[in-house]
């Protein structure tokens, strides 16, 4: 009995001493701010707490910086901003650790706006997006910060690529100096996955058409299903791809690359996602991408495409097209194309297709009794010349004659030099401009696009019975195309110089394509206007 004693008395006084031997030690470090973002010159400081086993006094704190030439950190925690970039002030007591991620910006940094290559994104877990940020005014070496206000939905690296992770919504937010834009992410659940195998594609090049160097096309692909009349319009049941594609390249070819969908026109490299706009009646219409449906030869609605990228690659030429799209429905179509695809330029200036002319006399205009105007008109087939609209290929040249010409339905034999003026000169032509109203007022060439005519002469020859030989010389100001040719007929003359209050509208009477959206909906309408039949395989 006495040795059963001795024993768990024995063993009491050791769990006894081992419970008060426990070992000191830092079990965690929290900080008071794990992120600051300082201008150059200003402190911050840190404050962080210890939890402990023991005796706090046993473990002192100690701070550094990764950078010090960024940021420095002093031993009472205090970070001062050195100079423009990132760094990490690590905090550590025991074995323990915390961190605390600086950002120093310069304040005198004048940055007047951020823009990115897209403003919304609709992904699907696991998809990525490089965001692609533009400064104004153009700074090297600027610090750009990257956020996501929801990492559990999507994350951003420090290099701007956007991950999806799981389903829902989030903001990247994108900042330097002191401006910042933003990025709406979405991501989805794919509902269903379909293969969309093309058979034919061709396309449509319309030119640097927002002036930012960058080259439009509408890319066209077709399921084996399909094809195309001589008017152009559907013969089946099927589905085709439509993208509004921009490239770098400005030789009249779609460039090998990988091409993302995004949410505006004009950025190289991508396709513009597809969204519901309105037309000049405020009707709804499709515009930007999308996969188009054919039953019995009807188009029905189409589907549009709301994310995701194509690659193209070109060799001699042969194109294959292969790449993943995500539809409005929460659709995954994998895309494959191999084969020719014919490019056709509704863009360039063609003048030998201008076969109509018309003429029309304003006076003197400026009423200060210098020269009297006359507005030339020249248009291809498709012109309709009372409204000066509907053609591909259309010319307005505004002439000055001297002021003792009288004749309203007769122009002086002479060459015309393209001048640049806004008053009417007499023996000279005026270049093309834009007045304070937008009206396109001198002279212009109209395609699907629009050129300034800046350079050049014309001559101007009346052949009595046989009419008028215009020759022209002429080139624009923006691309330098060569405009260069001549016609020969009749040339119907209207007098207009008793409507002063209509000279205006009437010079600038050109019904002009809207390019951000209109263009859009008028391009869809080019199938019934050439023959894209001589793009189909036969």
């Amino acid at each position: 009995m006495k040795k059963t004693f001795l024993s768990i008395s024995t063993l009491l006084i050791a769990l006894m001493l081992l419970v008060g031997c426990k070992k000191d030690e830092v079990k965690s470090i929290s900080l008071n701010s794990t992120s600051q973002t300082l201008k150059i010159g200003e402190t911050f400081q840190l404050k962080p707490s210890l939890k402990v086993q023991g005796k706090i006094s046993k473990f002192p704190i100690s701070y550094s910086s990764s950078n010090s030439q960024i940021a420095i950190v002093d031993k009472n925690g205090i970070i001062t901003a050195k100079k423009e970039g990132k760094a990490t002030i690590k905090v550590s007591a025991g074995k323990k650790s915390a961190y605390c991620e600086v950002e120093v910006i310069n304040p005198d940094l004048k940055i007047e706006k951020i823009e990115l290559n897209s403003i919304s994104q609709r992904l699907k877990i696991g998809q990525t997006f490089q965001l692609q940020v533009s400064i104004t005014p153009n700074t090297p070496n600027v610090s750009i910060r990257y956020s996501s206000s929801n990492q559990e939905v999507a994350t951003v690296s420090n290099e701007g690529l956007i991950t999806a992770k799981n389903q829902g919504t989030t903001t990247i937010q994108v900042s330097a100096g002191d401006k910042t834009a933003n990025c709406d992410v979405e991501v989805i659940q794919i509902n269903s996955t379909s293969n969309l195998n093309l058979n034919t594609a061709f396309a449509f090049y319309y030119g640097d058409y927002f002036r930012n160097e960058t080259h439009s096309f509408d890319l066209y692909g077709l399921e084996s299903t399909l094809n195309l009349d001589n008017s152009g319009k559907f013969v089946g049941n099927g589905k085709f791809l439509y993208l509004d594609l921009a490239t770098t390249n400005n030789n009249q070819v779609i460039q090998s690359g990988t091409y993302n969908s995004i949410d505006q026109l004009g950025v190289a490299n991508t396709f513009r996602a597809g969204y519901i706009g309105k037309d000049v009646s405020d009707n709804d219409i499709v515009l930007g991408s999308f996969i188009g449906v054919v039953e019995n030869s009807e188009e029905k609605e189409p589907i549009l495409i709301q994310s995701g990228a194509v690659t193209i690659n070109v060799t001699g030429n042969d194109y294959t097209i292969t790449g993943n799209i995500i539809t409005a429905t929460n659709e995954e179509y994998s895309i494959n194309f191999s084969g020719q695809l014919p490019v056709d330029d509704y863009v360039t200036p063609n003048p030998t297709n201008l076969t109509k002319a018309t003429a029309i006399y304003f006076g003197d205009i400026d009423g200060d009794n210098k020269a009297n105007l006359f507005t030339i008109r020249l248009g291809d087939e498709y012109t309709d010349m009372s409204t000066f609209s509907k053609g591909d290929d259309m010319m307005s040249l505004e002439i000055g004659v001297p002021i003792t010409w009288n004749h309203v339905d007769s122009i002086p034999n002479g060459t015309y030099s393209i001048i640049d003026s806004v008053k009417v000169v007499a023996n000279h032509s005026i270049a093309g401009y834009v007045d304070e109203s937008g009206n396109y007022l001198g002279s212009w060439y109209y395609t699907y696009d629009e050129f300034k005519v800046t350079n050049g002469n014309v001559t101007f020859l009346n052949k009595g019975t046989e009419g008028y030989t215009i020759t022209y010389d002429l080139s624009d100001d923006y691309f330098g195309h060569e405009i260069k040719g001549s016609w020969t007929g009749q040339l119907t003359f209207s007098d207009q110089s008793g409507n002063t209050s209509s000279a205006i509208p009437k010079r600038s009477q050109v019904q002009r394509l809207d390019k951000k959206i209109n263009s859009k909906f008028q391009r869809r309408k080019l199938l019934n206007r050439k023959s894209i039949q001589r793009f189909m395989r036969k």
